[in-house]
């Protein structure tokens, strides 16, 4: 429908991030709670159109192995996001600045969704 990819990556991970900055403003549990919902849902609108992005440009007979070692790239952020985040936590007391940290994460996909080749190819 909006025929892009690479742009509604870039775009979801913006408002993402921006929705945690957000976050950290609200008051009341509504909207909290359509705050988060929000973000939850933009990051799985780019998470798939990045994963989209990935099988299409690894075609053949690789792209198990590439899409294994993208996946891998990526699961490292549950490995690194809880360290840096904890010592953001235990250096600032402050867990208005782990979300700021968690938001500033966002900007790697918007930089590198700027740097690769959007793989929507029309139908004609």
């Amino acid at each position: 429908m909006f025929k892009t990819r690479k742009w509604l990556m870039i775009i979801f991970a913006l408002i993402s991030g921006l929705g945690l900055v957000l976050f950290t403003t609200l008051k009341s549990v509504g909207a909290l709670t359509v705050c988060y919902s929000i973000i939850n849902l933009c990051q799985a609108m780019a998470g798939t159109c990045s994963n989209t992005m990935q099988i299409e440009r690894a075609k053949g007979p690789y792209s198990g192995k590439v899409m294994g070692w993208y996946n891998a790239i990526c699961q490292l952020g549950s490995v690194t996001i809880p360290l840096v985040t904890g010592a953001v936590l235990d250096s600032t007391g402050s867990y208005k600045n782990v979300l700021f940290t968690i938001a500033a994460v966002f900007i790697i996909p918007i930089v590198l969704g700027f740097a690769v080749k959007d793989t929507y190819v029309k139908k004609h």
